[in-house]
């Protein structure tokens, strides 16, 4: 009999596959005796622990209008079907515990019966007695190792930051080994619970039993830094300890180059910092997917990251272990308001070509062009790393600029080679000005000139710079006449070769991570 609330986690479990019959496993119960007994052809027998008989039409439980009795539940396709995505926990144990005592032919309480709380006072009296220490490690024999299955449950990223390169997210991680100082004979008159509950914690004055001290290494918030929760143990010696919350890692990304249209990857790397060499952390086996990993049921929906769960892996090392996680971005977000935007930009300053070359107001246009490239470059620089690697979203944003530069620059050029007529005003060919030195009085001299006449260059540089000025000027009116045409041309190639060169920019997890 099962002493205190099984948890919600086992309970969820058993009622979450429902209706599991199907074809051959719809069995008919009428023709059943009351009372049967325990066979060994049954996978897990539900009072095979107690040794009483089944009474299989009694009624487990009614999920959904369909009711299920003590024999479909006690069927091996029932305990197969219901545990089949149970992968760390001891499955009889559970199925036992939660139906034995509707399912069981149980005697009649004496007076001289315990209560639930006492079974569960008598077995926690029994196991944790002054003899037992928390330091020490409960091998088995002469093994070295201390093996603790391990299962991490990913729930999502509650936040992912390029600029500070840390992941963090919600996991619920299980651990489970064996401890024979916590196995008991359960027995009717006294140790009569098959599981209970005891502290768990790292620190010596807070835990009743041995618990592994599995962190994060690469942490920014480690498991360490998880909410104390008790430990569930079984008869067996079984121990369950189940922490959840949220966890940061500081990663080093890989695919983080290919922005936006990246997969982002961070490795959690786990490992014992206080026994580094003496428990084996085994990465329990979960349907299809990574060793040690489970994902979530859901899809997370409204998110910049989603989890590629096909992408994930993990990788077992005995003492450590490391899960690489990738995650899948939402480009369109970037697409719509970081480069189509700057490309859309970036061929309306090619608008200034059809401005008259002579004009300020081409310059003008081209210069308000400028601002608007070098505005949405900033606003894309806050989304991005501070790194030397190249990433291709900066690479486009900063090439889109200087195309925009160039045709600027062409257009200054331009129009510093234009002749232009001087305005003059009506004193601009002379006046008097007043010199006076150290020696002088303010009387002493008034020199009137003309100021053309003082800063009057040479005239066969005049003649020279004329000529060249115009051939520059014919160079430049064919260039930019062809710039027209040119300008959105080379843009457009640059787009095509940057866009189909975009594999160039993955990354190799094995060289980054250094893992086979």
């Amino acid at each position: 009999m099962h002493v205190g609330a099984f948890n919600d986690l086992a309970t969820r479990s058993v009622h979450s596959h429902f209706p599991f019959l199907a074809g051959n496993a719809i069995v008919d119960m009428n023709g059943m005796s009351d009372r049967i007994l325990q066979t060994d052809e049954v996978d897990c027998p539900i009072c095979g622990r107690k040794g009483l008989p089944l009474l299989p039409n009694a009624i487990a439980f009614v999920y959904q209008n369909v009711t299920y009795t003590c024999g479909m539940v006690n069927s091996n396709e029932y305990f197969r079907y219901t545990y089949k995505n149970e992968f760390i926990l001891p499955k009889c144990a559970m199925h036992q515990s939660i139906h034995e005592e509707v399912c069981c032919e149980m005697p009649e309480p004496s007076p001289e019966s315990l209560s639930l709380h006492e079974c569960e006072e008598n077995v926690l009296n029994e196991l944790l007695e002054p003899g037992y220490r928390t330091s020490i490690m409960p091998r088995v024999g002469r093994e070295r190792w201390v093996n603790v299955d391990t299962l991490v449950k990913l729930y999502g990223s509650s936040e992912i930051s390029i600029t500070d390169s840390t992941v963090e997210m919600l996991v619920e991680i299980v651990l489970t080994w064996n401890d024979p100082r916590l196995a008991w004979n359960h027995t009717a008159e006294k140790t009569c619970a098959t599981s209970t509950f005891v502290r768990a914690s790292l620190d010596k004055e807070l835990t009743d039993i041995w618990v592994p001290s599995l962190d994060l290494s690469n942490r920014k918030e480690g498991v360490q830094d998880l909410a104390e929760v008790p430990a569930q143990i079984y008869s067996d010696g079984t121990v369950v300890w189940k922490r959840g919350g949220k966890i940061s890692a500081v990663c080093t990304f890989v695919g983080l180059r290919r922005m936006p249209f990246d997969n982002l990857g961070c490795q959690f790397l786990f490992g014992d910092d206080l026994l580094p060499h003496t428990i084996n952390y085994n990465l329990v086996e979960v349907n299809d997917g990574p060793r040690g990993v489970e994902f979530p049921l859901y899809t997370r929906t409204y998110s910049e990251y989603v989890m590629n769960k096909d992408k994930t892996t993990s990788t077992p090392l005995g003492g450590i272990f490391g899960i690489q996680l990738y995650f899948n971005r939402a480009s369109r977000h970037y697409s719509t308001l970081v480069i189509v935007p700057t490309i859309l930009f970036v061929y309306i300053s090619f608008g200034q070509f059809f401005h008259d070359a002579t004009s300020g107001e081409r310059v003008a246009f081209s210069l308000n062009a400028l601002l608007i490239v070098v505005a949405q470059n900033i606003i894309t620089a806050s989304l991005l790393p501070s790194c030397e690697e190249k990433i291709w979203l900066n690479d486009l944003t900063v090439a889109c600029q200087g195309f925009v530069l160039a045709g600027i620059f062409e257009a200054l050029f331009l129009y510093s080679l234009v002749e232009r007529k001087e305005k003059k005003s009506d004193n601009s060919e002379s006046g008097t000005y007043r010199y006076i030195t150290p020696d002088e009085t303010l009387e002493s001299i008034v020199v009137a000139y003309k100021p053309a006449e003082i800063m009057r260059i040479p005239l066969r540089f005049r003649k020279a710079w004329k000529s060249l000025r115009k051939r520059l000027l014919k160079i430049m009116l064919l260039v930019d006449s062809m710039a027209l045409f040119l300008f959105p041309l080379a843009f457009t190639l640059y787009l095509i070769i940057k866009f189909a060169t975009l594999d160039h920019y993955n990354d190799d997890p094995n060289a980054v991570w250094g893992i086979n």
